[in-house]
């Protein structure tokens, strides 16, 4: 019998992380880990719900729910937001979804939400749901190593890396208050620029303390200067590259 529960407890954390580990085409952005970023930084509401057949395992599904002046005094639910790949994760297996149909339902009911948006990676019920196809997820095979991937760059590309090899720019990494500062100064002063609003700092610290050993920041520095940087989050065999920002007024050396 399949059932579709929320859980909340941390005890639940191994095994649902342990299952993704194991899944292919699981996300980054599906760990239980994002539960604490959210709850802790924004204050959101979080229903994490594992799909279970005769007790193992055979998905799960992330939810948070967003309250958003968009769309009046309403809210709705979205598999992980501020990421644009995260979704229910099944490793293979085929089950029953009306279990989870009906969970979702009653979560739509029991919280006012209008909508959940489930940002999939791998279709699931496409035939019968409603599908946006406005956002995108791009992945670059490392496993052939630098001079294969190096090969792959258009002539531009290779053109902009040996430039800000020879401008002197500097890559360090690391994750302590220097680093977080650092990026943080870079991406909100980028996203201020673009007229968008940056997340809290907290959130970038949040991320890391909760991924701890998985996460890093990436800087870029020209005499001494940071002018850019990025955020990592490894996973399985996946480094992923939530977000980044570099300094409009040296694009000129590339440091992107």
């Amino acid at each position: 019998m399949v059932t579709a529960d929320v859980v909340n407890s941390d005890e639940v954390k191994e095994e649902w992380n342990r299952f993704l580990s194991e899944s292919e085409n699981a996300s980054f952005a599906s760990l239980f880990d994002w539960k604490a970023v959210y709850e802790e930084v924004f204050g959101f509401k979080t229903f994490y719900i594992l799909i279970k057949d005769d007790k193992k395992i055979r998905g799960i599904l992330p939810l948070i729910l967003i309250k958003s002046p968009l769309i009046g005094k309403g809210s709705f639910l979205i598999s992980t937001p501020y990421i644009t790949q995260s979704g229910i994760c099944l490793n293979g297996f085929s089950v029953d979804p009306t279990p989870v149909i009906d969970r979702l339902s009653q979560l739509i009911k029991d919280c006012g939400a209008r909508y959940v948006e489930i940002r999939q990676i791998i279709p699931f019920m496409s035939d019968t749901l409603f599908t946006r196809k406005d956002n995108f997820t791009f992945q670059i095979d490392l496993s052939k190593g630098a001079e294969k991937l190096w090969e792959g760059f258009t002539p531009k590309v290779r053109n902009q890396i040996r430039k800000a090899q020879k401008s002197g720019i500097e890559i360090v990494t690391g994750k302590d208050k220097y680093f977080i500062d650092s990026f943080y100064h870079v991406f909100s002063k980028r996203m201020k620029e673009l007229s968008f609003p940056a997340y809290p700092k907290r959130y970038i610290e949040s991320i890391i303390k909760n991924f701890n050993n998985n996460s890093r920041i990436i800087l870029a520095r020209y005499k001494g200067k940071v002018i850019g940087g990025m955020l990592l989050i490894s996973f399985s065999d996946t480094l992923s590259n939530p977000y980044a920002a570099t300094l409009v007024e040296y694009n000129s050396l590339c440091p992107n």
